[in-house]
């Protein structure tokens, strides 16, 4: 998946690297989840909105958001739109029930639907406000929306024999079939996408102030959130031919790419110059492709990091669990935890994000007691048994333990 602010040259990125391993032999697709749907114009060809052939091995598609929505989302809007609609005007009831970047969403769907069918998938996604929030929905979602679903079902058997005197629609089965569908396909292509082995993100930025700092915001989040960023591309360079007019921008750049490959390292970063013509047409994003790649296969993960390691503590049961949440300092992050699962909360002058994470089975039954940062950017959370755990196992030699202890206790996982 290439992601990048707009105007960085994200889509030239994506169809370049398509383009290069169409011609290396790779039955390539390329999907646009972007609403501005520029691939027939980079392509100079048409792009239906199914998989359509632009050269050998290479085929691209644009979503038809209208029948992707009805097909996936159909029943729910109509629900809503109808919930709306008892107290609102219909068009805007109708404007309400569409769900805020349900596009991009789709589009990532189709990596399930398609995953079998070809050698490489390339998604072009939607500028990146919108694309992160979507990559974090099948772990947000299939978390808590099972639960959700299976209550709301529970109650609304309960109220469809009063639907007549209720003041709002009661949905129907059909509304809970798709949203359980929906979650479902999320949580797969969200799996899919955190599989380092076979899916990875690549940051496309320019070498200027505001495109830098959006592209270390990016990084914080994938990081945060498990996804393997493999590559950056460092796009449009001014060459040393441009003149003495561009010194300045040279100069600016210089710095730029000083910070990036430092701030970024171990991961690659490649350096894309400004070419003299736009990038249209698939000799011109070949030729990209290889200013990109060289000689190596565009289609191979060029880097893979952990999400996050676990290790012994100095005390006995005691662990650390070590997250690598880049370009944060300490009083940028809170945590809080629930049983077993850990909420980690990520607040910069710029944005917020939340990952809910379900701890590994190793850490199960045990609590945070504390977390610091080091010099790597690396947040370190020290977890050790909780204190029922503690006092339980301590009078286990000595005095009777108190039954509402003995009983937490075996729930943790504390045999007497």
């Amino acid at each position: 998946m290439f992601m990048g602010k707009g105007g960085t040259g994200k889509t030239s990125s994506a169809l370049a690297t398509a383009a290069l391993a169409a011609h290396t032999g790779r039955k390539t697709l390329v999907i646009s989840t972007d609403g501005g749907h520029s691939l027939p114009d980079a392509l100079d060809a048409p792009v239906g909105n199914e998989p359509t052939r632009v050269a050998d091995n290479l085929y691209a598609m644009e979503l038809d958001a209208r029948n992707e929505i009805q097909k996936n989302w159909g029943s729910i809007r109509d629900y809503m739109s109808a919930f709306f609609a008892t107290k609102l005007d219909e068009s805007l009831a109708a404007e309400l029930a569409q769900f805020p970047g349900i596009e991009e969403l789709l589009g990532i769907l189709k990596i399930k639907e398609f995953k079998e069918r070809w050698d490489l998938m390339v998604l072009d996604s939607a500028p990146t406000g919108q694309a992160l929030r979507f990559l974090a929905v099948p772990e947000v979602m299939g978390r808590f929306g099972m639960e959700l679903i299976r209550l709301q079902k529970a109650a609304t058997k309960l109220l469809r024999p009063m639907q007549g005197l209720l003041p709002f629609p009661v949905p129907d089965e059909t509304v809970y079939e798709q949203a359980q569908a929906m979650i479902d396909n999320l949580k797969e292509a969200g799996e899919i996408m955190r599989d380092p082995s076979t899916s990875s993100i690549r940051l496309v930025t320019n070498p200027d102030k505001l495109s830098v700092m959006q592209t270390q915001r990016n990084f914080t989040f994938m990081s945060l959130f498990g996804f393997n960023v493999d590559m950056v591309i460092l796009n449009r360079f001014y060459p040393s031919e441009a003149g003495e007019y561009f010194d300045g921008w040279k100069k600016i750049q210089s710095d730029y790419s000083r910070l990036v490959e430092s701030s970024f390292y171990p991961i690659p970063v490649r350096k894309v110059r400004l070419f003299p013509s736009q990038m249209v047409g698939l000799q011109q994003l070949e030729m990209m492709g290889r200013e990109i790649y060289g000689d190596e296969d565009p289609s191979r993960v060029y880097y893979v990091g952990k999400p996050f390691e676990i290790s012994k503590g100095e005390e006995e049961g005691q662990y650390l669990l070590k997250l690598q949440i880049p370009f944060t300092k300490k009083g940028d992050v809170e945590l809080s935890q629930n049983g077993d699962e850990l909420a980690i909360l990520v607040k910069t002058s710029a944005t917020v994000y939340e990952r809910h994470m379900v701890l590994p089975s190793v850490l199960s039954g045990k609590e945070a007691k504390s977390a610091k940062f080091t010099a790597e950017q690396q947040l370190v959370i020290t977890f050790s048994r909780w204190e029922v755990q503690k006092r339980f196992i301590a009078k286990r030699k000595g005095s009777k333990a108190n039954p509402l202890e003995e009983r937490a206790a075996a729930e943790m996982g504390v045999k007497a």
